[in-house]
């Protein structure tokens, strides 16, 4: 009877590790391009300084650029809810930069979602930023 527990309790842990890909994983094999803040497409020829990026390390670390600056801080998943701090950012002057849209869209984000090579960063029901793998 014992064998037939421990039998069954291993087969449950190797299909549960096998269905449920590991979500921090996946978020964390791509750095990640904004495409869009707000509902508002970020047009690649307004941006010299290339587009918003973020990418999601170990030990919680957030780090990216903002269009324009680098920037390093933190952020927290628990299921599909996280939350993204920038932290600190370098203070260059770019012109045209989504920098300041980026900003303050990143703190509105509570929730995201993975479908397939596209993440969207919401709040609620609401599309706060889009993002796809950089390179894409």
């Amino acid at each position: 009877m014992m064998k037939i527990f421990l039998f069954l309790s291993v087969m449950i842990s190797f299909i549960s590790a096998c269905s449920s890909p590991d979500l921090l994983t996946n978020l964390s094999d791509n750095e990640w391009k904004v495409i869009s803040i707000m509902g508002k497409k970020i047009n690649p020829g307004n941006q010299p300084d290339g587009f918003p990026t973020l990418n999601f390390g170990n030990n919680n670390k957030l780090f990216g650029s903002t269009g324009c600056n680098r920037f390093i801080g933190s952020f927290k998943t628990d299921k599909n809810l996280i939350s993204l701090e920038p932290g600190a950012v370098t203070k260059m002057h770019c012109q045209n930069s989504p920098e300041e849209a980026f900003l303050s869209a990143i703190k509105r984000v509570k929730e995201f979602k993975l479908e397939g090579n596209t993440l969207t960063l919401l709040n609620k029901s609401e599309t706060i930023m889009t993002l796809i793998p950089l390179g894409k």
